[in-house]
């Protein structure tokens, strides 16, 4: 029966195979969306929103994975570093104009680009089970 896989929270009531009701929590788009930006936060700063990483199209991934090869090898230096963690937020930003704005602002202060980026880091995480 196909019927028979199902978890033991649906309820159907069957005569003849005419009605099937499955009881159980409904939802609306928005609260689906909720829940994704819940699981996946993303954090914003000055206004420029830097989405979680598992949210981002399949091309910006590969654009990061790209860009961390960088960091792979002997002989990286701090500058090449500041660079890879400012083009990995732009891939990132929603707004990649503004993000390339406050990563230029942020390179004049030593140190705060790789603080934004281990900041981004740690505030999306996604929860240990």
């Amino acid at each position: 029966h196909p019927f028979l896989f199902l978890p033991r929270v649906f309820v159907f009531r069957v005569p003849c195979f005419v009605e099937v009701l499955m009881t159980g929590k409904t939802y609306d788009i928005a609260a689906v969306l909720a829940k994704v930006e819940e699981r996946n936060p993303s954090i914003t700063v000055e206004g420029v929103k830097f989405r979680n990483a598992t949210l981002l199209p399949r091309e910006d991934r590969e654009q990061l994975t790209e860009l961390f090869k960088g960091l792979d090898g002997e002989g990286v230096d701090a500058e090449a570093v500041v660079d890879i963690y400012g083009q990995a937020l732009v891939v990132v930003a929603e707004d990649k104009d503004a993000a390339r704005g406050l990563i230029e602002r942020l390179k004049a202060e030593p140190g705060a680009v790789v603080t934004l980026f281990a900041m981004y880091g740690e505030d999306t995480q996604v929860g240990e089970a």
